[in-house]
């Protein structure tokens, strides 16, 4: 980042896997041209086969960033930032700051847009602009399957929620993410119970976000997985049942 030009306007960045759409940089440069104190700069994005980031009606193209994060950590929009590929930043911000992504988090490109939202706003071109592919390999695959992308929604939660929300909503978002960690935990739970390392980790990574582990959640969020996995067994034999029979 620092070997960009002091007369860059924009900064652009575009993992290996994903692509651009030609007219991505034409759009997201105008709409942030457009909209001066918009600090993020986004559009819509063909994630594998679905399209999301479509955050805001149709045809509006401008929030303020405390507004967006607000509605982001209560839960009330979707997905508003994707990966590094499906936004734009403005260069100012990148040179501004000596480490642009936080080091100490893995999804620090998330944690990047909630810093600059604390002064910006945010953009988004109602437009399909980038694509971003989907493998076995890719960084975030691992990250949901080892918990740490749930950690880090918690920590943006705990961190944040003090400038975008009031005490009593900063707890709520807390608790809302602690109880999407439970249910990550549910699906695990043998792992939890018998890997030491693993249940250390994620009940210190509990505690230091604001939301100290309870057994008791624990014992919850696993029966309620539990139940839908005999559920979902249930079903799946009726409908093989049924099938058998025609």
């Amino acid at each position: 980042y620092k070997r960009q030009s002091e007369e860059s306007a924009f900064t652009k960045v575009v993992h290996a896997d994903d692509l651009l759409m030609p007219e991505c940089l034409e759009r997201m440069v105008r709409l942030g041209l457009q909209h001066p104190s918009a600090a993020v700069i986004a559009a819509y994005r063909l994630d594998g086969r679905r399209v999301d980031l479509n955050v805001l009606p149709y045809p509006q193209s401008f929030i303020s960033g405390r507004d967006l994060c607000r509605l982001r950590m209560l839960g009330r929009c979707g997905e508003p930032f994707g990966s590094p590929s499906s936004i734009m930043y403005r260069s100012a911000d990148v040179r501004a700051r000596r480490e642009f992504y936080p080091e100490d988090n893995i999804h620090a490109d998330t944690e990047i847009c909630f810093e600059l939202l604390r002064e910006g706003d945010y953009a988004l071109e109602h437009q399909v602009l980038t694509y971003t592919r989907h493998h076995e390999a890719a960084q975030t695959t691992d990250a949901r399957k080892d918990g740490s992308h749930g950690i880090a929604r918690l920590l943006i939660a705990n961190k944040y929620g003090g400038y975008f929300l009031t005490p009593a909503e900063k707890q709520q978002a807390i608790g809302m993410q602690a109880d999407y960690h439970y249910i990550y935990l549910a699906r695990r739970p043998w792992q939890f119970l018998t890997d030491r390392t693993f249940r250390k980790h994620h009940r210190n990574a509990l505690a230091s976000n604001g939301s100290p582990f309870s057994w008791l959640k624990f014992a919850l969020a696993t029966g309620k997985e539990s139940l839908k996995r005999t559920q979902a067994a249930i079903s799946a034999l009726s409908r093989r049942r049924m099938q058998s029979a025609a």
